[in-house]
């Protein structure tokens, strides 16, 4: 008898998916026998079998002891221990800072193997040959697993499609293509993203979001923006300004913004407008680069300068509260932000008396640690990772 039509297509999708099922199990629970397998995903001894030896061809998995001899049943043959194996893929972030490129190489549990900093003109046409070098040799270490995907953090205004940087006047960025180079150079998959993006992701994945489908994310760095998720998913919006919360006017500043114009919510609340009049205020070049050391310096118009900042940030965000209704707002994510709990508290305050009250769930807060946005793009990256290798949860970046 013939099979039916499709029918060996739909077994593949099948065998695929149960391979993407054990593998995700291993990955993400820890090292399992192949009965521990059997009891969590319902399917049989033999099924099981297949998997995991087509899954130990592949590399993804490996034997790893002897199960333990209480946990054997009666009588029972020593079964192995099965272990989701994070060296059979890498992949790499390389964020754009300033004239600076920090690369992180992880493998494919997301553990990170090897930082590197280096120093590039990001006005030039060969920073991203530069770039690719820098990830090549990082790449090339002896033990090293094969790079499978690549993620780029970088300012300005990102066309998430197309990998292309539309517009960031600070580099002299127009239509600055990211995407595109960097795959054909590394024959690998590139996502692009904007750090107020990947830091929500960071969040959602394994930090102070996990188990929130509607979040807002205040990126309060040099810069500041947003980051959003609704229905589990990150928002990108159509052309790459989603989140552009810091070029928002407002009413209390007429100051000239980096982006061109003047009256911007920057002028007033982002790290570089704050850190320029501090200066003026204390008459010295050298302070502190945080909000919490700017807080310990004890002078009053420093203080107020950073109040203003605070109420202004949480007025602007009780409009996107109102707009998007989330479970959870986040502040910071990063180190210039790290600690600045009476910051955070004002924040707070104001976003709770500007926002409409809904008279039910309302939303949390909280404001977490740095580094959001590369752990973000850490998880990016392992999404584009082959299946069953990839993690089971996708959150669509």
């Amino acid at each position: 008898m013939s099979p039916a039509p499709g029918a060996h297509g739909s077994t593949s999708l099948l065998r695929d998916a149960n391979e993407v099922l054990v593998a995700g199990i291993l990955r993400e629970d820890g090292p399992a026998s192949r009965a521990d397998l059997g009891r969590a995903t319902g399917l049989s001894r033999s099924t099981i079998a297949a998997i995991v030896a087509s899954l130990l061809r592949a590399g993804v998995l490996v034997e790893d002891g002897a199960v333990d001899a209480a946990a054997r049943p009666q009588g029972g043959r020593p079964g192995s221990l099965l272990r989701f194996r994070p060296e059979v893929a890498s992949v790499a972030v390389c964020a754009l800072y300033q004239g600076e490129v920090a690369v992180t190489l992880c493998d494919a549990s997301g553990a990170v193997r090897e930082r590197s900093l280096i120093h590039v003109d990001l006005s030039s046409e060969r920073c991203l040959e530069e770039v690719a070098d820098e990830v090549e040799r990082l790449a090339g270490v002896p033990g090293t697993p094969p790079l499978g995907a690549v993620t780029v953090l970088s300012p300005g205004l990102i066309d998430r499609r197309t990998g292309v940087c539309l517009s960031f006047p600070p580099y002299g960025w127009t239509d600055v293509p990211l995407k595109e180079p960097l795959a054909r150079r590394l024959d690998v998959p590139v996502t692009v993203l904007s750090p107020p993006s990947a830091a929500v992701l960071g969040e959602l994945a394994d930090g102070a979001a996990v188990g929130h489908d509607e979040v807002l994310m205040v990126f309060l760095h040099i810069g500041l923006a947003a980051g959003a998720v609704t229905r589990g998913r990150v928002v990108h919006g159509a052309a790459g300004a989603v989140g552009e919360l810091g070029h928002c006017r407002t009413t209390s500043s007429t100051d000239p913004c980096i982006c061109g114009r003047a009256g911007c919510l920057e002028t007033v609340a982002a790290g570089w407008a704050i850190d320029r009049k501090v200066r003026q205020v204390l008459r010295r070049k050298e302070i502190p680069h945080t909000l919490a050391g700017l807080a310990a310096v004890g002078n009053a118009r420093v203080d107020g300068l950073l109040h203003e900042a605070a109420v202004e940030v949480g007025r602007a965000t009780a409009w996107m509260v109102n707009m998007l209704n989330p479970s959870i707002v986040l502040l910071g994510g990063t180190a210039y932000a790290q600690g600045a709990t009476a910051y955070f508290e004002l924040f707070r305050e104001t976003v709770r008396a500007e926002a409409i009250s809904t008279g039910h769930a309302e939303p949390e807060f909280a404001l977490v640690g740095p580094d959001s946005d590369i752990r973000g793009a850490i998880r990016a990256a392992l999404e584009q990772l082959p299946e069953p290798v990839r993690p089971r949860r996708s959150f669509h970046v």
